[in-house]
């Protein structure tokens, strides 16, 4: 998101990208973002994401339900068909799945319900960051979108590629 604006505050042309590293806590170096303006009103953006800590792996506690640690934040993946969101307490409902997890003890963790569609899926995410005390339902989410990613490609077996929609 950040590239995105930033390409459209500087005029960026459609076609042209704009390319450059940021700081971003839980990361040790900064991370390259970029953003090229395809149409009006149309940014492709594209960030780096480290990989998995190391030793870390994806688990599954239960049916419809993956933790994904990735360095910086570690997001809980909720399948919708069996763990709808909770529109009207997402706040209570991810800190109750942050606590039975011990993901608490993180600088960071994010509850991504995903919804699977015929050629895409959408995300519905809510991310907590423990030095500011704060849980938003996010409008975008970079890591959330790479930890569904990786899971998919995890579940198909070997690469994987597929549209994921942001709020």
């Amino acid at each position: 998101c950040l590239a995105a604006l930033l390409a459209a505050h500087r005029n960026i042309p459609q076609g042209r990208t704009l390319s450059l590293g940021v700081s971003v806590s839980g990361v040790d170096s900064p991370l390259e973002i970029a953003a090229t303006p395809v149409s009006p009103g149309v940014v492709d953006a594209v960030v780096e994401m480290p990989p998995c800590e190391k030793n870390a792996c994806i688990s599954q506690p239960e049916p419809g339900m993956a933790i994904v640690p990735l360095q910086g934040i570690t997001h809980v993946l909720l399948d919708q068909s069996r763990h709808p969101f909770p529109r009207d307490d997402y706040q209570g409902q991810a800190a109750r799945i942050r606590n039975r997890f011990g993901l608490d003890r993180l600088p960071a963790a994010g509850c991504i319900w995903y919804t699977r569609h015929a050629k895409t899926l959408s995300i519905e995410p809510v991310v907590w960051v423990k030095a500011t005390s704060s849980t938003y339902h996010e409008t975008a989410c970079g890591s959330g979108t790479i930890a569904l990613g990786l899971f998919q490609a995890l579940e198909q077996n070997g690469p994987w590629e597929c549209g994921i929609l942001q709020p």
